[in-house]
C-alpha cells in the first residue's frame, strides 16, 4: 500500500513508525524545535511548505494519516490541521484529492470547538480515528481505497473553509501589493532571481495558496510582445517597496524605454519622516526632469491608520506638490484604492492616471489581470502623450512672469495689449492645468496671435498690403512710427504656401454635404475673405517675416486655427481633449507666441 504517515518522532514509538513501514507505506518526522521556533524570521507556512516540496518524496499517495497535534510542547497547537490544509493547497505536492485520516483521542467535533482550523475535518475526502494501531489503520485505509477519491475541489473544498491573512499584513495594501506582484509576473511571463525569491517567500504563505487555489491564475497564451509601449518620455517611478518586487514589475512594462530615461525611488523611504518622504520625491522630479511620475499613494507607515483622511496621506501630498513645480508633468496614482470617492478627490488634486493593484476579490473576474496590464499599458502611453504639457506650462508661466511685466511708463495702447496679453496668458495658464479644459487654453494661444496681428498690422485688402508697425521699444497708438510694407498677392500666397488649398481639404472633411462648402467651392477667395481666413494669414505672414525672419510655420498656425474654428468653437464639441491636440500643432503655435512675445516686448 502507498500510504504516507506524518508523525513526530519525539512522541510517537518507534515499534509504531516501523510497522507502519512494513505494512502500509511510508513515515516521516516533521518536528519543530524550540530552538526553530524561537528564531526570528520563524514561519510555520514556510517550514511546512518547505517540509512537503523538499523532504517528502514528490508522488501521489493513497492515503496520508496525520495526528491532530504534532507539538511535544504544547497540544492545542494542532498543527496537524495546519499540515492538512498545506497538502490540499500546495499543488505543487501533486496530493489535494488525496484522502487524510486524522487519528487523536478526540472527535471532529471536540477538535471544531477548539479551533476554527477543525472547518476542514468537514470537507470531503478527510477522515478520522480515534483508534490509534496498524490494524485500525490498516481497517480505514482498505475502506477509503473501495471509494473514489476525486471530488469537486471548489464545492466541497474552498467553499467549506475560510482561511485570513496572519497578523504580519498589517492592511489591506499589503496584501494587495504581494497579490499584484504574484498575478501580474504571472501574466507577464517575468523569470527573475528577484521574482522568483518573492514567489517562494509569498509562495509558501498558506492565505495565499488559499487565493490562488480559489483564484487560478492563467497563464498567458497569448503573445505578451503585443503589450507594447507605443510612446516614450522620462518616468519616475516613486514606491516605498520598489525591493519587494514592483521595481521588477514597471521594469519589464517598460521595458521599451531605455534604462537612462527610468528612475526608481523609494527604497530609501524607510526610517523617514513624512515630510522628508514628499521633499525626497519632489527634489527627485525635479532633478531627474521627469514626463511622468508613477506614484505610489501610501510610502509612510502613517498613511495606513485608521481614519486618516486622504489629503494627509503622503502620496497625495507629493502629487500636489508636483503639479505646483509643474502641472504639465503627468503623475499616475498607484494605489490599492478603487473607492470612487477617493480617485475623484485625486483626480481634482490633477492626477492624470490611476493603476489599481489586484486585491484577491478583484480576481473573482478572470479577465481581470489582463485587463489590469492592458490598462496600466494605456494610461502610461496616453500620459506620454500629454506630456508635452510640461513644457508649455513651464513657459507659459515663465513668458506670464518675466516677459510681460507692465511697468508704470508703459503708455496708450502699447500698454494696453501688454495687458491683454498677459491677461490671456494667465488664463491660459490657469486652463492648462487640468487635461479636461486644455482645449479651452487652445483658444487663449490662438486669441494671442491674432491681438498681435491686430496690434501690429494694418491691412490694405485694396492693394492686397499688410502694413506692419515695427519698432523695438514701443508702437505708439497714432501708428506713426516706422513701419514695413509686405505687399503679398493672393496667387502668391496660394502657390507659395497653399493655404487656400489646405483650407478646402480640411473643410471638405467635414462640410462636405454642407451649404457654405458648396459656396465656397464656387469662389475660393470670396469665401476665405468673408471667413477672414485669408486676412488673418496675411496678416500673420507679414509678422512673422517682420518679427521673426521666416515663414517656417504659418501653415501649421494655420491648421490649427482651422481646428479651432471648425471642431470646437463653431461646433461646440469639447469632447475629443486628447485627440484635438495632439492631432494638432499647439507646440508649434506657443513657441512662435513665445518667440514674438520675447523679441517684440
Amino acid at each position: 500500500m502507498n500510504s504516507l504517515l506524518i508523525y513526530n518522532d519525539s512522541i510517537t514509538s518507534s515499534t509504531f513508525i516501523s510497522d507502519f513501514k512494513a505494512n502500509l507505506g511510508e513515515a516521516f518526522s516533521f518536528r519543530i524545535t524550540t530552538a526553530t521556533l524561537n528564531k526570528e524570521d520563524f514561519s510555520f507556512d514556510k517550514v511546512a511548505s518547505d517540509f512537503l516540496l523538499n523532504v517528502l518524496p514528490q508522488k501521489i499517495y493513497d492515503v496520508i494519516f496525520l495526528p491532530y497535534n504534532l507539538s511535544d510542547e504544547n497540544y492545542l497547537e494542532l498543527a496537524g490541521l495546519q499540515i492538512a490544509y498545506h497538502i490540499r493547497l500546495t499543488l505543487e505536492f501533486n496530493n489535494k484529492y488525496t484522502p487524510i485520516v486524522f487519528y487523536g483521542n478526540e472527535t471532529p467535533y471536540q477538535i471544531n470547538k477548539i479551533t476554527k482550523a477543525g472547518e476542514i475535518l468537514f470537507t470531503s475526502n478527510v477522515y478520522s480515528t480515534q483508534k490509534h494501531s496498524i490494524d485500525s489503520f490498516k481497517e480505514v485505509a482498505d475502506k477509503i481505497l473501495t471509494q473514489g477519491n476525486i471530488f469537486d475541489f471548489e464545492k466541497y473544498f474552498l467553499s467549506k473553509i475560510s482561511i485570513k491573512p496572519s497578523g504580519n499584513y498589517s492592511s489591506h495594501h499589503s496584501i494587495a501589493n504581494e497579490w499584484s506582484i504574484l498575478r501580474w509576473a504571472n501574466f507577464l511571463k517575468i523569470e527573475s532571481d528577484k521574482i522568483n525569491e518573492i514567489r517562494n517567500s509569498i509562495g509558501s504563505s498558506l492565505y495565499f495558496k488559499y487565493l490562488k487555489a480559489r483564484f487560478p491564475s492563467k497563464k498567458s497564451d497569448s503573445d505578451n510582445s503585443a503589450l507594447k509601449l507605443k510612446n516614450k518620455g522620462k518616468v519616475l517611478f516613486i514606491d516605498d517597496e520598489l525591493n519587494k518586487g514592483w521595481e521588477v514589475i514597471f521594469n519589464e512594462i517598460t521595458k521599451d524605454i531605455p534604462n537612462d530615461c527610468k528612475y526608481f525611488v523609494g527604497n530609501e523611504f524607510k526610517g523617514k519622516s513624512a515630510i522628508e518622504i514628499e521633499n525626497t520625491a519632489l527634489e527627485s522630479v525635479k532633478k531627474f526632469d521627469a514626463d511622468l511620475v508613477i506614484l505610489d499613494l501610501r510610502l509612510h507607515d502613517d498613511d495606513f491608520k485608521e481614519k486618516v483622511k486622504l489629503t494627509e496621506i503622503t502620496g497625495y501630498k507629493i502629487l500636489e506638490k508636483i503639479k505646483k513645480h509643474n502641472n504639465g508633468i503627468q503623475v499616475i496614482i498607484f494605489s490599492a484604492t478603487n473607492k470612487i470617492w477617493n480617485l475623484q478627490a485625486l483626480q481634482n488634486a490633477g492626477a492624470d492616471g490611476f493603476i489599481i493593484k489586484e486585491s484577491p476579490e478583484n480576481s473573482v473576474d478572470e479577465s481581470f489581470t489582463n485587463q489590469s496590464i492592458t490598462n496600466i499599458y494605456t494610461a502610461i502611453d496616453t500620459c506620454f502623450e500629454m506630456s508635452f504639457l510640461k513644457d508649455v506650462f513651464y513657459k507659459t508661466r515663465l513668458i506670464k512672469n518675466t516677459f510681460l511685466e507692465v511697468k508704470k511708463d508703459d503708455i496708450g495702447e502699447f500698454k494696453n495689449i501688454k495687458l491683454l496679453i498677459k491677461q490671456k496668458l494667465e488664463t491660459a495658464f490657469f486652463l492648462s492645468k487640468s487635461n479636461k479644459t486644455i482645449d479651452f487654453a487652445l483658444f487663449e494661444y490662438i486669441q494671442i496671435l491674432e491681438a498681435y496681428c491686430n496690434y501690429y498690422t494694418f491691412l490694405d485688402k485694396k492693394n492686397n498690403k499688410a502694413i506692419v508697425y515695427h519698432n523695438n521699444n514701443k508702437v505708439i497708438n497714432n501708428r506713426s512710427n516706422e513701419h514695413i510694407i509686405y505687399e503679398i498677392k493672393n496667387d502668391k500666397i496660394i502657390s507659395e504656401f497653399e493655404y487656400e488649398k489646405d483650407y478646402y481639404h480640411f473643410q471638405k472633411s467635414f462640410k462636405e454635404n454642407d451649404k457654405q462648402y458648396v459656396n465656397y467651392k464656387k469662389n475660393q477667395t470670396e469665401y476665405a475673405n468673408d471667413k477672414g481666413f485669408f486676412s488673418f494669414s496675411l496678416k500673420l505672414v507679414a509678422v512673422l517675416c517682420a518679427h521673426l525672419g521666416d515663414t517656417n510655420n504659418l501653415k501649421s498656425i494655420m491648421e490649427l486655427i482651422f481646428i479651432r474654428n471648425n471642431k470646437i468653437a463653431h461646433s461646440g464639441n469639447f469632447d475629443h481633449t486628447k485627440r484635438i491636440i495632439l492631432n494638432s500643432d499647439i507646440k508649434v503655435t506657443f513657441e512662435v507666441i513665445r518667440q514674438l512675445i520675447t523679441k517684440t516686448f
